[in-house]
C-alpha cells in the first residue's frame, strides 16, 4: 500500500502549480488595476473630514427635516379649520386654532392660521348675535379679534353698535405745540372762533 515516490512527486508538483497559476493571476489583475488607475495612487487620503463637519451635517438636517414637519403639520391644521369653518362648526375651529403647536418661526406657504382664527371668532359671534343680540360672550369674541384682520372693522363696528357708551368720558384735547388745554379754554377758544366776523 506504499506508494511509489514517483507518482507523489507528481501531485505535489500539480499543487504547487495550481498556486503559482493563482498568484500569477491575482498579479496580473493587480497590474490591470494599477495600470488602469495610474502609478498616482496617494498614499493616505488628502482631506480629513473632522467630526466638526458632521456635526454641523447632522445639525442642518435636523432642523431641515423639523421645519417641514412643523410646515406639513401646519398645512393640516388650517386645513382641518377651513373643514370646521366650512361646515359651521366655529367652536371646534377657534379651539384648533388656539391650539396651533406650530410656531410662526416655520410657517410657510398656505391660510394663516391667525386670520383663520379671526374670521372663526367672528363668524361665530355672529351666529350668536343672530340667536341673542345682548350675547356679551358674543361681543367678548368680536374684541378678541386681531387689528390688521380683515374682519376688524367690521367686528369694531358690531362693537360700537352692541356697547353703551359709559357715562365718564374724558375730556382733553392736544393742541399744535402739544400741550393739553382744559376743556372750559377749549370751549372759548371753539367760541371765538364760531363768533361770526363784523
Amino acid at each position: 500500500m506504499d506508494q511509489d515516490p514517483k507518482e507523489a512527486v507528481p501531485e505535489e508538483k500539480e499543487k504547487s502549480g495550481a498556486t503559482k497559476s493563482g498568484s500569477q493571476t491575482q498579479h496580473h489583475n493587480y497590474r490591470i488595476l494599477q495600470d488602469a488607475i495610474g502609478d498616482n495612487i496617494p498614499a493616505s487620503p488628502k482631506f480629513k473630514q473632522p467630526m466638526v463637519f458632521d456635526l454641523l451635517l447632522a445639525v442642518g438636517l435636523l432642523v431641515a427635516v423639523g421645519g417641514f414637519t412643523s410646515g406639513l403639520i401646519r398645512i393640516y391644521v388650517t386645513h382641518v379649520a377651513k373643514d370646521n369653518i366650512n361646515q359651521h362648526n366655529y367652536k371646534a375651529a377657534i379651539n384648533i386654532l388656539k391650539r396651533n403647536p406650530v410656531p410662526d418661526f416655520f410657517s410657510g406657504f398656505g391660510s394663516d392660521p391667525n386670520e383663520l382664527l379671526n374670521q372663526a371668532l367672528y363668524l361665530d359671534a355672529i351666529e350668536k348675535l343672530e340667536e341673542d343680540p345682548n350675547n356679551q360672550t358674543a361681543i367678548n369674541q368680536l374684541n378678541k379679534i386681531n387689528a390688521g384682520s380683515r374682519f376688524f372693522s367690521h367686528a369694531q363696528q358690531i362693537i360700537n353698535e352692541k356697547t353703551v357708551p359709559s357715562n365718564v368720558q374724558l375730556q382733553q384735547s392736544v393742541t399744535k405745540e402739544g400741550e393739553a388745554v382744559e376743556p372750559k379754554e377749549e370751549e372759548k377758544l371753539k367760541e371765538m372762533l364760531d363768533e361770526p366776523e363784523d
